[in-house]
C-alpha cells in the first residue's frame, strides 16, 4: 500500500512538471504578466541566441514588446560589497578574487600584464574540458570565452569570431560585425563591433565575440 501511495504521489509531480514545462512558455509569453514578459523576452534578444524567441512569436513583434516596455535597460545594485582575494601568483602576476554582491557571488581574474593573455581554441569536435585545455596549452590559468554552435550531428563550432595571436581561428560571421572583446598588440582592451577584418586592421591579437558589453570606456552599459 505504501509503495503505491509513492509511486502515486511521483506520477502526480511528474505530471504537474510536465504541464508546467509545457505550457509555462505561453501563459510567459501570452499571459498576463506584461513586464515578466518584456523582462523574458528582452533577455533572450540580448543573449548569443536570440533566434530562440522565433519559437513563440516573429521577432519583430518581440523587438516591439521589450522596447516597449523599456528591457533594455537592467538596474543591477550593488555591484560589489564584498571582495576578498583568495589566491595570488606573483610569479605569474595572476590574483584571483572572491567578489559578491546582493545577488550574485563569483571569482574575478587579474592579470597584471595583458600582454601574457593567449586564447586557445577546443579542437575536438564535442569541446573540451577548460582544465585540459589549460594544461595542454601550459597555461598558468584559464577562463571560458564566447560561445559556440551546436551543430546537428552533436559537434560544436565557434559561434562569431575568434582571433588568437593575430590569426583568425573561427569566422561564423562573415561580412557581419560581431561585439568583439579583444586586446590588440600594444595590450589595451578594445570592445567593439568589427568584422574579422576589420579587426585585424586595428592590430588585434586576441578577440572573441560576446555580448551585451558590461562596460565600455569606463561607461556602464546596462544600468
Amino acid at each position: 500500500m505504501r509503495r503505491a501511495r509513492v509511486r502515486s504521489a511521483a506520477l502526480f509531480l511528474l505530471l504537474n512538471m510536465a504541464v508546467f514545462l509545457i505550457t509555462g512558455p505561453f501563459i510567459l509569453f501570452y499571459g498576463p504578466f506584461a513586464a515578466l514578459r518584456a523582462l523574458a523576452i528582452g533577455t533572450i534578444l540580448t543573449s548569443r541566441h536570440p533566434q530562440a524567441v522565433e519559437w513563440f512569436m516573429p521577432r519583430e513583434q518581440a523587438a516591439e514588446i521589450a522596447a516597449s516596455y523599456g528591457a533594455g535597460v537592467v538596474t543591477v545594485e550593488p555591484v560589489l560589497t564584498e571582495r576578498e582575494g583568495v589566491y595570488w601568483d606573483q610569479a605569474n602576476g595572476i590574483r584571483i578574487e572572491n567578489v559578491s554582491g546582493r545577488s550574485f557571488r563569483g571569482k574575478v581574474m587579474l592579470i597584471s600584464d595583458p600582454g601574457t593573455v593567449r586564447l586557445a581554441l577546443a579542437e575536438e569536435p564535442a569541446g573540451q574540458m577548460l582544465t585540459r585545455l589549460v594544461a595542454e596549452r601550459g597555461a598558468a590559468a584559464g577562463v571560458n570565452g564566447g560561445g559556440y554552435i551546436l551543430d546537428s550531428d552533436g559537434s560544436m563550432r565557434a559561434d562569431g569570431i575568434v582571433i588568437a595571436e593575430g590569426r583568425v581561428l573561427a569566422d561564423a560571421a562573415g561580412d557581419k560585425r560581431e561585439s568583439l572583446i579583444c586586446l590588440d598588440g600594444a595590450g589595451r582592451l578594445l570592445l567593439a563591433e568589427m568584422t574579422a577584418a576589420e579587426a585585424l586592421e586595428r592590430d588585434v591579437r586576441q578577440a572573441v565575440a560576446f555580448e551585451p558589453f558590461l562596460i565600455r570606456d569606463g561607461q556602464a552599459l546596462i544600468k
